[in-house]
């Protein structure tokens, strides 16, 4: 019991300095500014069904008002990431029932790689993907553990309910559930189906009401999000680690993990095929939503569950106890100060973004009710170790994430849409102009 303790207090520990390097506070960006500061600005009704944001991932929609909001960022920051350390501990707990190994690699791939540091720090993100597979794991933790005539029930909700935040996140606690359940009692195989079932009944009768509902449009696209994984795998992967300016720490950060491995923590071996095909199922079915919808895009958010898949594989390849600890040792540190870089990259965008937004507020140049373009805009200000998607951009990278800092910074939801442009010839309607120069410089001309 006491070195359990003691495991949970060190990744805690880890977990509270990965999120609060800079201090305790949080770096928006993109999204954040709009559905936890100008959504504030209206009525809950219009953010709901208005603007509609209950009819595409409702739980989301709903936690993002009731709970993040309320919360504020860098508390909601912090509640996820310790939803995240839960998830993980849950999971290995209940797994383990059903002869599924989790270990140390799960573990250190899940909470701690760079690559899933977009799902895990950013909220926009983590509101979706972490509180999903939270309550993935709170549903089988009570039907694996609970006692009571409402256990059935009260897993059922838990289930449906973690459907309802993020697509790939579905897949995963889909299938999680099943194999679970095949394990363990069969008979209530039904329970995860007939929610899946309510989620696409829920998805298609709100599709008419849904602005982005061109989104769910069917269409096989498989080649381009094949290239996009390898692109992630091979090339941004391998960057956030061997590009991060602060590399050169890693040998001593390895040495100091190693004595405490060899000292305290004895690796457990396992070597078992149903951990393995489990693995893989969690690396290849999340992806499955991309695969047959026209309009997507893979993401570094969406490597989440193949990043866990890689950890379940480690776990189960029967490494000797010399050879575990070094692997873990040499990834632990490569990872801590990739994150850390990470980090220093949102800190740097957000200190852009922020010095843009006061700079145009300052200027007066915009009234209400106005369209502008911004000219000389910039997607990205700040250099990148590892670029991909939208990947850690400014807030300049398009109208709809700098009207939404606007009206955040501002505080004024009458901020009416923002254009940014890399030059004029880019503005091509009939809406004023103001300039921007690189040193974030605002003007009405050039």
């Amino acid at each position: 019991m006491k070195k359990q303790i003691c495991k949970y207090t060190l990744v805690l520990s880890l977990l509270a300095a990965k999120i609060s390097l800079f201090g305790f506070r949080y770096f928006p960006t993109l999204d954040d500014y709009i559905q936890y500061s100008a959504y504030s600005l209206y009525p809950k009704n219009y953010v709901l069904f208005t603007a509609g944001t209950i009819y595409k991932r409702p739980a989301a929609a709903v936690f993002d008002l009731f709970v993040w909001q309320k919360l504020g960022m860098y508390f909601s920051l912090v509640f996820l990431t310790f939803m995240l350390f839960l998830s993980a501990v849950l999971l290995i707990r209940v797994l383990k029932t059903v002869g599924i190994n989790l270990s140390r690699f799960f573990v250190l791939f899940f909470i701690f790689c760079p690559l899933n540091f977009e799902a895990t720090y950013w909220i926009s993100a983590a509101s979706r993907i972490v509180t999903s597979i939270f309550f993935c794991a709170v549903s089988l933790y009570v039907f694996a553990f609970a006692k009571g005539k409402f256990r059935i029930f009260i897993f059922a909700f838990f289930n449906l309910l973690s459907y309802l935040f993020y697509e790939q996140s579905l897949v995963f606690s889909f299938v999680t559930t099943i194999v679970f359940l095949c394990f363990t009692n069969k008979k209530f195989i039904a329970v995860p189906i007939i929610n899946v079932v309510l989620t696409g009944v829920y998805y298609i009768i709100c599709a008419p009401f849904d602005r982005f509902a061109d989104r769910g449009e069917i269409g096989i696209k498989f080649l381009p999000h094949i290239l996009s994984l390898c692109e992630i795998f091979t090339s941004v992967f391998p960057k956030m680690i061997f590009k991060s300016p602060h590399i050169w720490i890693s040998p001593l950060i390895f040495a100091v993990i190693l004595f405490i491995l060899n000292k305290f923590c004895p690796p457990k071996n396992f070597s078992g095929k149903r951990s393995i095909i489990y693995a893989f199922a969690v690396f290849l079915c999340p992806f499955t939503p991309y695969f047959v919808l026209k309009n997507s895009y893979i993401s570094l958010r969406a490597c989440i569950f193949a990043v866990m898949a890689i950890g379940i594989i480690l776990d189960n390849i029967p490494f000797s106890k010399r050879s575990s600890n070094i692997i873990f040792s040499a990834l632990l540190s490569l990872f801590l100060i990739s994150s850390a870089s990470e980090l220093s990259q949102y800190k740097a965008a957000y200190q852009t973004d922020k010095a843009i937004c006061e700079n145009l507020i300052n200027s007066h140049l915009i009234e209400d009710n106005k369209t502008y373009y911004l000219v000389g805009a910039k997607r990205v200000y700040n250099q990148i170790t590892a670029p991909f998607a939208e990947h850690i951009l400014n807030v300049t990278q398009a109208d709809w994430s700098l009207t939404g800092a606007l009206r955040s910074y501002s505080q004024n939801k009458n901020i009416e849409r923002i254009i940014p442009v890399s030059d004029a010839a880019q503005a091509n309607e009939n809406y004023e102009k103001i300039y921007i120069d690189n040193n974030l410089k605002i003007s009405k001309s050039e």
